[in-house]
Formats: C-alpha cells, structure tokens, sequence
C-alpha cells in the first residue's frame, strides 16, 4: 500500500507542469491586504473575482500560468498582456463588488517587465 501512494505521489509530481515562482508580493503593512493579478485593465468584466490574501508582514509568490525558467514570466507577460503590462491591484478587502471598483477604493500597480526587473520582480503591497 505505501508503494502504491508513493507512486501515485510520483506521477503526480512528475504528470504537472513546473510553475515558475518568481514574482514576490510583499505585505509590510499591519493589515491583511487582497490581490488580483490581471494582464489588462477592465477589472470590472471579470466580477466575480476571487483576490488572493497577503498577511501583515508576510510574501506571496503568485501563479499565473505553468512554465519554467528564468524568462517565464516576462515572455508571458508580453504575449498575453495588452500592452506588456502587469496590473497588480490592491484592496482592503475581499469582497470585491461594483462599489468598490467604481469609487476605485484599491490600488493599482501598472509594472512593465523592464520596471519588474529593476524591483528584481519584488512589488510592496502597502
């Protein structure tokens, strides 16, 4: 039995695409922070979205798509982004609704690759 679990541990980790983590959001705050990552800025036609949590004082490293190496997500953000930009957005909550994307009570970071690589893919969420 413990042979059949660790080969189906096995496949599975052999069978997934690697993820490449390499962008680290950091919360500094002493409060919860939420996050949407979005590779265009029409926030509102995805309602609703599920944000991610950072907690006070801690790092987040998110997905947002399968691959590896080093130029993963640069390539990935210049393919699908409408303008090869990262939009990061910030709130205080994660209930997202139209209130809050209307009275725009968040925070956007609109980062290119070239800005990713001078924060060496380091982004502050305060």
């Amino acid at each position: 039995m413990k042979y059949t679990l660790g080969f189906i541990v096995l496949i599975l980790l052999v069978a997934c695409d690697p993820v490449t983590l390499k962008l680290e959001l950091v919360n500094n705050s002493e409060e919860t922070k939420y996050y949407i990552i979005m590779l265009d800025t029409t926030l509102k036609n995805y309602l609703p979205l599920p944000a991610q949590e950072i907690s006070p004082h801690h790092s987040e490293w998110p997905i947002i798509g399968f691959g590896k190496g080093k130029d993963f997500w640069a390539k990935y953000i210049n393919k699908h982004s409408i303008d090869s930009t990262l939009y990061i957005y910030i709130f205080d909550t994660n209930h997202i609704n139209d209130r809050i994307i209307n009275e725009k009570k968040y925070e956007r970071l609109d980062l290119k690759v070239k800005d990713l690589d001078s924060l060496n893919w380091k982004v502050n969420c305060e």
